[in-house]
């Protein structure tokens, strides 16, 4: 189940990504400099474009541009130019990293995301390797900020080292304000640090620059949840135990807790970590009888029942768009741990005389139970509905006894944040 839900997320998001159109105002820059209005299908890129689809204003046409065929593009307040530059290709995984000092460049034509442009410019870059490079612009050149990571055998220990020559080219690069060189020396090879770097450059010189990307940011939404869970208990049959031969009802019970989603910046806020922070119950009854004659038989009730703090954690995708309507999938684990929790058994033995009843505890039952959950939800501007089915490990501690919870919840939900 769990491998089945994986994949129908991969593939509903691989499908919406793909089929999904998101035409926003904006322009291109032409080959001879002209700047042509328009709309660009824009996505949010998280890695940049290879081509634009670009809706020119004037007469509606469509067209397509790679970095070759335009100058640069300006969308939802992000800037991108295109230039033919130089990338390092080095594998960065460190159970891949090589044993060479040396930089591995290759040629690449790419729109680069312009972070910051001005009097000091600082360009930005996935690569075809799926590494970020970073550049600055001297005149018409643009340079590439050089990092690199590589292993070195130290006293028998695979160690790894980093060739940080972007630090000197830094230094170099913003000479002109002596009160950053510390902050150069010490600046990480990351967007974040980069961008904040240059900032402080522009604070040094009291100058502006001509466009800075705002950062991106994940997006905190709180909400509350409420809703039913229908339970059912489901014991393996092949324990010798008495107790896994009882047919159990279904136990259908309140839902209620908050809900705390991370939406995720880029891809248009397609992904999201949802988590809910539950209190959820389960109350099993089943019957199991042992009959010979009708003044000889045993017949055991056995009942199960806890209230749980739940907590699930899901990857959320969002496959359908159209404010204030979206549709969104979503799978991911759940943890549970019982506040309070009883396992007993009330047994009713006749043997040619009076009955006798006795009870005892069914089993040594387990607080604390895993599992796996799966669904959809709908949302209509605040509100949601979620249909979710999850599978849990239930409360046996026994190993030749084997508990599974399966639950079906319909669930509402309200956020309080925008």
């Amino acid at each position: 189940m769990k491998n089945s839900i994986l994949l129908l997320l991969l593939f509903c998001s691989f499908f919406t990504i793909s089929a999904q159109e998101n035409y926003l105002p904006g322009f291109v820059i032409a080959s001879k400099g002209d700047t042509v209005r328009g709309t660009i299908d824009y996505r949010n890129w998280k890695r940049n474009p290879a081509a634009i689809s670009f809706k020119r204003e004037s007469d509606g046409l469509i067209f397509s541009y790679d970095p070759s065929q335009i100058r640069g593009f300006l969308v939802a307040q992000e800037y991108y130019e295109s230039a033919r530059v130089q990338t390092e290709v080095s594998p960065e995984r460190t159970n891949e990293l090589s044993y060479d000092v040396e930089f591995i460049l290759e040629e690449e034509v790419a729109f680069l995301q312009a972070l910051i442009t001005g009097n000091k410019s600082l360009y930005y870059l996935v690569n075809k390797k799926g590494k970020d490079n970073f550049y600055i612009k001297n005149g018409d050149k643009i340079d590439l900020l050089l990092y690199k990571q590589y292993a070195r055998n130290v006293n028998y220990t695979r160690q790894v080292l980093i060739n940080n020559k972007y630090i000197g080219q830094l230094s170099n690069y913003l000479g002109d304000c002596t009160g950053l060189q510390q902050k150069t020396n010490n600046v990480r090879y990351s967007q974040k640090e980069l961008a904040k770097l240059f900032e402080a450059y522009y604070r040094c010189k009291t100058d502006q620059p001509k466009f800075k990307k705002n950062p991106d940011r994940a997006i905190v939404q709180l909400g509350l949840v409420g809703g039913i869970a229908i339970s059912s208990l489901k014991m393996g049959n092949t324990s010798k135990l008495r107790v896994s031969k009882a047919d159990y009802d279904n136990s259908v019970n309140a839902i209620g807790g908050l809900s705390l989603t991370l939406v995720l910046p880029r891809n248009q806020q397609r992904f999201a970590i949802q988590n809910e922070l539950l209190v959820a119950n389960y109350n099993f009854t089943g019957n199991d009888l042992i009959y010979e004659a009708d003044d000889d038989y045993i017949d055991t009730e056995y009942n199960f029942k806890a209230t749980q703090l739940k907590l699930n954690t899901m990857v959320r995708i969002r496959v359908l768009n159209r404010q204030p309507v979206s549709l969104h999938l979503e799978a991911g684990i759940m943890n549970a741990l019982a506040l309070s929790i009883e396992a007993k058994q009330t047994q009713t033995t006749v043997f040619h005389a009076p009955a006798v009843t006795t009870k005892r505890d069914a089993l040594n039952a387990r607080s604390y139970e895993q599992g796996f959950v799966g669904g959809a939800a709908g949302q209509y501007g605040k509100f949601s509905l979620t249909a979710r089915y999850g599978t849990g490990n239930g409360f046996s501690k026994i190993n030749s006894l084997k508990t599974t919870i399966n639950r079906f919840y319909v669930a509402v939900g309200y956020r309080l944040t925008k």
